[in-house]
């Protein structure tokens, strides 16, 4: 008799395991325990090495992998031989289409559920590839759409699905991996950050989306007004560290201030040493890292952009302060604001933002609205 499981079939292979591996490993173990049904992992061939897969080995979760390209029937099939298939779900939608012929050249009873991560493109060639893909194959075919955002969630009603199709449900994280702080002044240390130095930290692996160009100006204005305990710190690759070269070769004075590291495997350290984060974003469907931060107790300065900790469900969360999208010199303000904070009022806020997060965005809430969605698809 085969195993009845649950297929994750995710286009998900980086070096840092991020949020979403919690994410999985929670919905896995609540499935286990509330349903007894086992959940299978399928990732890209470039995840095989990735040290976070050992956590997957842990807790005995059968794990398989498959090329990277669109048409994966036959090494998926393969992967689950001893295995029923009672629903596919798809993340990242490299692999979405793959499930849905596999459901109808066999396993016809097996359900399908398609994971927005990103909001909908805006170019007018991919809006019509979405609108395809979503309303002449998506809504035929595929059981449920969740959404992870709420801009993400109205993309895809303004796409043509209808609203019971959609399942809103926001991403959630290990609330507690983030709230343990380790040494800070260690971490500062190993950072070559001064005693006194306020920090600044900015994401910025595509230095468009994220809005690199916005926080370099807000912090050339910051250090162009006096002398200041502002220090910025910027995550990203070479893209990212090319455009901070171009720039601080007009804006000299930055380069003091300023410094680049490459992702880390430890972002709750990270977050441990800085004051505040900051989102310059231009879309974003869920931001973990904006959450992450939250819980980590920082404030977050964060463009005026649709996501759940602004504009969803619960309302926005006391610590995080808004300016309108693009516009750094509202940001730089938001920065002084900050610099000339009490200290006690920082630590309210940051708790504040720590509590938002425990009550409505924790891994162990998402893993209990996910599973029910299995539950209720299972049973139909």
């Amino acid at each position: 008799m085969k195993i009845p499981a649950f297929c994750q079939l995710s286009d998900f292979g980086p070096e840092v395991a991020g949020s979403f591996v919690d994410s999985m490993l929670s919905l896995g173990k609540y499935c286990r325990q509330q349903f007894g049904v086992e959940t299978f992992f399928i990732f890209p061939e470039r995840a095989k090495n990735r040290k976070w897969l050992s956590r997957f080995n842990d807790c005995d979760f059968p794990v398989g992998f498959v090329p990277a390209k669109r048409n994966v029937i036959s090494d998926v099939r393969d992967l689950l031989k001893e295995y029923d298939p009672l629903i596919f779900h798809t993340h990242f939608s490299q692999f979405d289409l793959s499930p849905l012929l596999l459901k109808f050249l066999y396993f016809r009873h097996s359900k399908v559920v398609w994971s927005y991560h990103h909001s909908l493109s805006l170019t007018t060639k991919q809006r019509i590839k979405d609108w395809v893909k979503i309303n002449c194959l998506g809504e035929c075919f595929v059981d449920k759409f969740v959404a992870v955002g709420d801009a993400v969630y109205a993309g895809l009603l303004n796409a043509g699905l209808p609203e019971k199709k959609i399942a809103l449900v926001y991403n959630g994280i290990d609330v507690e991996r983030f709230s343990l702080n380790s040494s800070r002044s260690s971490i500062r240390n190993h950072l070559d950050i001064e005693d006194g130095s306020i920090v600044f930290l900015l994401l910025g692996r595509n230095p468009f989306i994220k809005g690199l160009d916005i926080f370099l100006k807000a912090a050339e204005e910051i250090i162009r007004k006096k002398e200041t305990s502002a220090r910025f710190i910027i995550v990203g690759k070479e893209e990212t560290r090319k455009v901070i070269s171009s720039y601080i070769k007009k804006a000299d004075g930055l380069r003091k201030v300023i410094k680049v590291i490459n992702p880390v495997d430890d972002f709750s350290s990270l977050l441990n040493a800085v004051d505040v984060f900051v989102s310059c974003s231009r879309s974003e469907g869920f931001s973990y890292a904006v959450v992450e931060a939250m819980a980590a107790k920082k404030i977050l300065l964060s463009s005026n952009i649709q996501i759940p900790v602004i504009s969803g469900l619960h309302g926005k969360a006391e610590g995080i302060l808004v300016y309108p999208t693009e516009d750094w010199k509202s940001l730089s303000e938001l920065m002084e604001k900050f610099l000339n904070m009490e200290t006690s009022k920082r630590m309210s806020l940051g708790s504040a933002n720590y509590a938002y997060v425990k009550n409505y965005f924790s891994v162990e809430i998402w893993a209990k609205k996910m599973g029910k969605m299995y539950h209720d698809l299972s049973k139909n």
